[in-house]
């Protein structure tokens, strides 16, 4: 009784774990004869080639999709403690909100900050949600509470833990905390925090105009991180479950990203 009453409370955390193993799911049990890298970018992960040619959506569906059990576990572990709690304090429509933009922070960090990788998970998002929630409590003084600092020090470790898993993308991780902390400066309505709003409001748009800037000098794929085999998969996919106009609109740009026409000539003639 309990949970339903809690899940009702929290739609936005409830259908997000439910999705995300949805997701984990298909990309581990669907009969694809693709590789586990063509698979995971097929259901939306982070993957620079694809988003310089159009798809900019998986700045966002990154945060749905994961590969192993363990960091599946993790994530929803961490978004049951933090989500629960603060989708109930904020409403399901900021909290959707601070979550999408501290997933996409998260998202854009890594494509300023790194060159062409496969990424996947949660983490960035869930990192937003904790900066969020250790600015508000420390303004409220809720860690000074026994309970509430015990609780903050489990979230704290459970995040840090993820960090060991292999292949983290810890500019991800950095990027949405950040965009968590800002959110919450925005967002909160202690009279302390709102004397320096219009200063958060600046830093905001200073970090924007830095990331634009560095997004722009990384709009490139370089020679020896362009993954042809991995790329044709995905694309032949894409042709194979009907979107073949899409798939080959999506070959012409990574073609003209690579200077070749490899992509569309081998869709072509197959």
């Amino acid at each position: 009784m309990s949970n339903t009453r809690s899940a009702r409370r929290t739609p936005v955390t409830t259908s997000l774990l439910i999705l995300c193993t949805v997701v984990f799911l298909c990309v581990n049990f669907l009969p694809l004869k693709i590789s586990e890298g063509s698979r995971i970018i097929l259901f939306g992960a982070y993957y620079k080639t694809f988003m310089i040619a159009g798809e900019w959506w998986r700045l966002l569906t990154v945060g749905l999709v994961h590969y192993s059990l363990w960091h599946l576990a993790m994530n929803m572990m961490s978004l049951i403690n933090l989500g629960r709690f603060l989708e109930l304090q904020l409403g399901s429509r900021r909290f959707l909100s601070v979550l999408a933009m501290s997933t996409i922070g998260g998202s854009l960090f890594l494509f300023a900050s790194k060159g062409n990788t496969i990424a996947v998970g949660l983490s960035g998002g869930l990192y937003g949600l904790l900066g969020f929630m250790l600015l508000v409590m420390f303004k409220n003084g809720s860690l000074k509470h026994p309970v509430f600092r015990a609780y903050m020090i489990r979230m704290i470790v459970v995040n840090l833990t993820i960090n060991l898993l292999p292949g983290i993308a810890y500019m991800a991780h950095l990027g949405g905390f950040l965009t968590g902390v800002l959110c919450a400066l925005v967002l909160s309505e202690d009279p302390d925090i709102r004397k320096i709003r219009i200063h958060t409001l600046i830093a905001s748009v200073i970090l924007a105009g830095f990331l634009g800037y560095r997004v722009s000098q990384k709009m490139y794929i370089r020679t020896d991180e362009r993954y042809l085999g991995t790329d044709i998969e995905v694309l032949r996919t894409y042709r194979d479950l009907g979107l073949r106009n899409y798939s080959m609109y999506i070959a012409e740009k990574i073609d003209a990203q690579y200077d070749t026409i490899y992509l569309e000539t081998a869709l072509k003639e197959e």
